[in-house]
């Protein structure tokens, strides 16, 4: 059948003439039900959201049940939340993702992964200018990607346990919360992937399929400006849904949808009133957070803050009140959400919140978007990467101890292994995963694209 997803992709790509987002749903307005009903006529519904009063809420969402959520009729297992973080609180977000998890030397960026220093300290440089704009001059320009957890390797299209890292207790808290009230209660985080778009990035139509448990949700958080992202089928053949993603909000990926084709054709401009979305601004109850400073990013006092405290401060972040290595300790998976780990990241958050100098990541985001997306790797019962048995044409899975005898003992081979959702998890794969894998190969970044966190072939050569 005909692909229909490309094209609708090359139309919204479109710079000139600028295309019509007459199709593109925006649901800011939070719609209730019967407005829903009238307005597109059961396609789109509200989704259940369940209170987990039995765990500690996380500092600066708003409670759970004040949530808006979506579900599509065309789309099953795909919802919308629109920003639940209260106004400010996504200042801390962005400092984790920019400052913190790429200087972090055990998370891998596109730039460590074509030979660059893991752990390079990009913030700091860029925090010291001037910072009235950033340019494709700017090293933090250059920054694509940073990976979390089990690391991926784009090349081979696997995970393995030679190459993982600590997974960061907030970011597991915050996805664990997020399962847990959108009733996804055994959900559990082991790889993340944070991505850098700029008002010229594009992310090409593609499948997320390399996970063995892709029965499990895949979260995906937005923050900075805003963007259109668009969903299909299994197929290209599908007529994709565009819909317009603004800063704060989460779109989770579940059942059929795990493995449907997606893309972000477009980051939108700012309005020139408006550069930074106004969720930044602190709600008038939490300005005693900000640090009293009228200093500008370029200034003398900022400047030395940046760079002279930057590695207390960037410590704090990463380690809370004691260690991220100690609190990863305690937060095995599926237990990050014990009061104990809560109360720790909680304190995090209000003490960075406190001392965090935010002008320079206003400069960012002003031309700039991040996605945080949170996926769970393993399949209920395993706690590491099952392993191909050494002359087994069926592809089974061993664990642990009953791998004796087997070969690539550190790798996970993936087309030996696909889980698709609705099918046997392991063993040779389904006509259906053949076809997703099939497509998946055949899915090329464009010139100026990002896939599925590869840098395409341009911006290898010329990454700026």
């Amino acid at each position: 059948m005909a692909d229909v997803f490309t094209p609708e992709f090359k139309r919204l790509k479109a710079k000139h003439p600028p295309p019509d987002h007459a199709n593109v749903l925006d649901l800011t307005k939070q719609l209730g039900q019967e407005e829903l009903v009238e307005k597109y006529g059961g396609a789109v519904i509200e989704a259940d959201i369940q209170a987990p009063h039995e765990v500690l809420p996380l500092v600066g969402l708003k409670p759970c049940e004040s949530w808006k959520a979506y579900k599509f009729r065309d789309f099953s297992g795909f919802i919308l939340i629109l920003n639940p973080f209260i106004d400010g609180f996504q200042r801390y977000w962005v400092a984790r993702c920019l400052r913190d998890l790429p200087r972090n030397p055990e998370n891998v960026t596109n730039l460590s992964a074509l030979g660059g220093q893991r752990g390079e300290d990009l913030w700091s440089e860029f925090a010291q200018k001037s910072c009235s704009t950033l340019t494709k001059q700017d090293p933090l320009r250059k920054l694509r990607w940073t990976t979390l957890g089990y690391h991926y390797n784009w090349t081979t299209k696997e995970y393995s346990e030679a190459n993982k890292a600590e997974f960061p207790p907030d970011v597991a808290c915050l996805s664990q919360y997020l399962a847990r009230c959108m009733g996804f209660g055994q959900y559990r985080p082991e790889a993340a992937i944070v991505n850098y778009y700029h008002l010229d990035s594009t992310l090409a139509g593609h499948t997320d399929h390399s996970e063995l448990d892709q029965a499990a949700p895949l979260f995906s958080i937005s923050f900075g400006q805003s963007a259109i992202f668009m969903l299909g089928g299994a197929e290209k053949s599908t007529p994709p849904m565009s819909l317009m993603l603004h800063s704060g909000d989460i779109c989770i990926m579940s059942g059929s949808s795990r493995l449907s084709y997606h893309a972000v054709p477009k980051i939108l401009a700012p309005p020139a009133e408006q550069p930074v979305p106004k969720c930044f601004s602190l709600h008038p109850e939490e300005e005693s957070l900000a640090p009293q400073s009228s200093e500008t990013c370029g200034s003398r006092n900022a400047v030395t803050k940046d760079a002279q405290e930057l590695d207390s401060e960037s410590d704090a972040a990463s380690g809370f009140s004691t260690t991220e290595q100690q609190i990863g300790n305690s937060c095995s998976n599926d237990t990050c959400l014990r009061d104990s780990v809560v109360k720790d990241v909680n304190e995090s958050i209000k003490h960075v919140m406190s001392s965090l100098e935010f002008k320079p990541f206003e400069v960012y985001i002003t031309s700039s978007r991040i996605n945080l997306n949170i996926r769970q790797v393993l399949p209920p019962g395993f706690d590491q990467l099952p392993k191909r048995l050494a002359g087994r044409a069926d592809g089974k899975m061993c664990s642990g101890d009953n791998c004796e005898g087997a070969e690539n003992q550190n790798t996970f081979v993936t087309n030996h292994a696909t889980s698709c959702v609705g099918e046997e998890p392991y063993g040779a794969m389904s006509d259906q995963c053949s076809k997703n894998e099939a497509a998946h190969k055949e899915n090329v970044c464009a010139d100026d694209t990002l896939c599925d966190g590869q840098v395409s072939k341009k911006l290898k050569a010329d990454p700026s």
